[in-house]
């Protein structure tokens, strides 16, 4: 039987925003000396520490630092993925 709780597609849902290829050769080209999740995440980028929600780059902020893994977000909302 099928999940009744399911709730079915509408159609309206907003699209989700798509990444810029500039933008994603950006996050592949920064220098990414440390990665740290969990609690206390942040990143080291050319020297510099970020947090979530510090600008990276133009256009580009630190979304969320999972174990090997960064999130970046644009600002429309797009994300982007950096293995680390």
């Amino acid at each position: 039987m099928a999940n009744s709780a399911a709730v079915p597609a509408t159609g309206n849902e907003p699209a989700a925003p798509v990444p810029s290829a500039a933008l994603n050769e950006k996050v592949q080209a920064l220098t990414i000396s440390a990665a740290v999740a969990g609690e206390s995440q942040r990143v080291i980028v050319a020297g510099k520490v970020f947090y979530p929600g510090d600008k990276v780059a133009e256009g580009l902020v630190l979304q969320e630092v999972y174990p090997g893994l960064i999130v970046f977000r644009d600002e429309a909302g797009a994300l982007y993925t950096r293995r680390f």
